[in-house]
């Protein structure tokens, strides 16, 4: 591996003499080889490069191409497979194309091979020291099923967080009772990272943990190389009460009799009927026809390894730092723009709520606030107070510009992106005003009360699901219902959902923004009622947005009045609702009466 890794170095500084590569130009050969070169250094780390889609034929996989041709060396022995197949259409093209334009010689034996080309299988002879294995990658990012926009997903792949991924598990192990990938299955790196290692089958995940290859995988459409050096934990995604299962089959290969690899269903012409038969055969046939020349093959150890969980190293979460352990919520100095700015409205802000020069809002000015163990604190104002951004900003949906805030201890604006998404999934939970917010409505109710659970690092599905059934039942939802879609439910049930994933990691911390806005007032009793009740057998503190007195009557010991983003008054509820103070209070105290 150190020559291979040599040679990328010193070839993605300059050409190399002797080279003819037809697609690819010399400065594309660099920036891939600079991506290749980073990506073995971070394994499992997915590195955009800078080249244009090389133009070959349908299938051919121009990331593996790309690849192949950016690191080929003299000397070198290449081979290519198609689905298995040495001798398949595109394998023969591809590996004409690389023998013409690289110089370098071909063969269909894996054991003689350097460098070998695949996409959709892992040869069945078991790789060694100083081959590399490129393998052609159609969908690069594991999280593009949950998560569509590019930039989010490499936020998430910052932090570590494939909570998305391990969602669609539970649903399958729900529905199925069995994971739904027959390919691409997503793979863990032993440096946190998930990958989809290719449409390669379950039944050769297994190879890539520990082997002494090296392994490259390209996407072209993506542009994008990441890679897995030898001797390397990698191991399938899996609950730890549930073991991997990979394919097996019933018959043995129509050709060799193996019964122990992967094999494919094709279509042969049968000698004696002369007419076309479906038969099993191997899906590696080079390792197939060694077997039916007699010749003693090892196989690979495809034993599956306990996942390496690896420790996030940060701040410890369950250690305050400082500060009255009486006090859960401690707020001070909130400061919260949204738009650019001008001259005119910067710092102090101009009176009132808008810049009337570009218009930037002041959604919340020099807040101060405190919410002690236990306590239940309603903040109320109108529509555009500043109440929901204060919320907000509390559950790190959106940084403030200035201020000071701290949980339990906590000071959230000095924690680094993977502490934030720890703090978010272990220390608080929030009910948003509208579900569309807080769910994923296409997804069962079980699952979205699991996302909690599984973001803090639960991975044993009995227990996942024990606990998800514990929630749906303490929210007076039925238990029959757990796996059916939330879209499928009303909006108060929604907000119950809702209410039972911010309670799964029973949180320091529970944020309700206006958790009754916009249902019938039969259903906005039951929910408050049930978080009355809550709060009594929990004790659970929470801190409750309303723009409705008599919600912040029924709930709340304290009060606070925002308006324009600034703290007008506050108190205990019955006092401030009885002799308000301020003139706001007194007109919103007498527009309710």
């Amino acid at each position: 591996m150190g020559s291979r890794l040599d040679a990328l170095r010193d070839q993605a500084q300059e050409g190399r003499e002797g080279y003819h590569y037809a697609y690819l130009d010399d400065s594309a050969k660099r920036e891939v080889r600079r991506a290749l070169v980073k990506a073995v250094c971070i394994p499992g780390h997915q590195v955009r490069f800078a080249s244009r889609e090389m133009p070959v034929a349908r299938g051919w996989g121009s990331g593996g191409l790309q690849v192949s041709l950016a690191t080929v060396a003299p000397g070198d022995v290449v081979k290519v497979i198609d689905q298995g197949d040495d001798d398949s259409l595109n394998a023969v093209g591809l590996r004409e194309l690389i023998a013409t334009t690289a110089d370098v010689a071909t063969t269909t034996d894996t054991r003689d091979a350097t460098l070998i080309q695949t996409r959709h299988r892992i040869p069945d002879v078991p790789l060694t020291r100083g081959q590399v294995l490129v393998l052609q990658v159609p969908v690069a990012d594991p999280l593009r099923l949950v998560e569509p926009r590019p930039t989010r997903s490499r936020e998430l792949h910052a932090t570590r967080d494939y909570t998305g991924v391990w969602l669609h598990l539970y649903e399958d192990h729900a529905r199925l009772d069995t994971p739904a990938w027959a390919h691409s299955y997503p793979m863990e790196v032993e440096t946190g990272y998930v990958i989809t290692p290719t449409p390669i089958p379950r039944h050769d995940c297994p190879k890539l943990d520990d082997a002494p290859h090296l392994s490259l995988f390209g996407a072209g459409r993506e542009a994008t190389v990441y890679a897995i050096p030898p001797h390397t934990r990698v191991v399938p995604l899996r609950f730890d009460d549930r073991p991997f299962v990979p394919e097996s089959f019933d018959q043995p290969c129509g050709l060799c009799g193996a019964t122990d690899t992967y094999l494919e269903s094709r279509f042969v012409v049968d000698t004696d009927e002369g007419q076309e038969v479906e038969q099993w055969r191997c899906g590696d046939t080079d390792t197939c026809r060694r077997r039916v020349a007699g010749e003693p093959l090892a196989p690979w150890d495809l034993r599956v390894r306990e996942a390496s969980r690896p420790v996030e190293r940060g701040v410890d979460l369950r250690a305050p730092v400082g500060g009255d352990d009486r006090v859960v919520l401690d707020i001070t100095g909130l400061g919260i723009e949204y738009g650019t700015g001008c001259p005119a409205c910067q710092p102090p802000a101009v009176a009132g709520h808008t810049c009337g020069s570009c218009g930037r809002v002041r959604a919340a000015h020099d807040v101060d606030l405190d919410v002690v163990r236990g306590e239940i604190v309603g903040i109320v104002g109108e529509s555009g107070s500043g109440k929901s951004s204060v919320l907000a900003a509390t559950n790190l949906d959106r940084v403030p510009q200035r201020g000071r805030i701290v949980v339990d201890g906590l000071d959230l604006t000095a924690l680094r992106a993977v502490d934030r998404r720890r703090y978010r999934a272990e220390k608080v939970g929030i009910v948003y005003q509208t579900p569309q917010q807080g769910l994923r409505l296409n997804l069962s109710v079980g699952a979205n009360v699991a996302e909690r659970l599984l973001a803090a690092g639960w991975r044993g599905y009995d227990d996942i699901r024990s606990r998800v059934e514990e929630l749906i039942a303490a929210v007076e939802l039925p238990t029959d219902r757990i796996d059916v879609p939330a879209a499928t439910f009303s909006g108060g049930m929604r907000q119950r959902v809702q209410l039972a994933k911010a309670l799964a990691n029973q949180p320091d911390l529970l944020l309700l923004d206006e958790p009754t806005s916009g249902l019938d007032v039969s259903v906005q009793a039951r929910i408050l009622d049930l978080i009355r009740d809550l709060h009594v057998r929990t004790g659970t503190t929470m801190v409750l947005v309303s723009h409705d007195l008599s919600v912040i009557r029924m709930l709340a010991q304290r009060l606070v009045v925002m308006r324009h983003g600034e703290v007008v008054e506050s108190g205990l509820t019955d006092q401030v609702l009885a002799d308000p103070q301020h003139p706001y209070t007194q007109l919103l105290v007498s527009a309710q009466l």
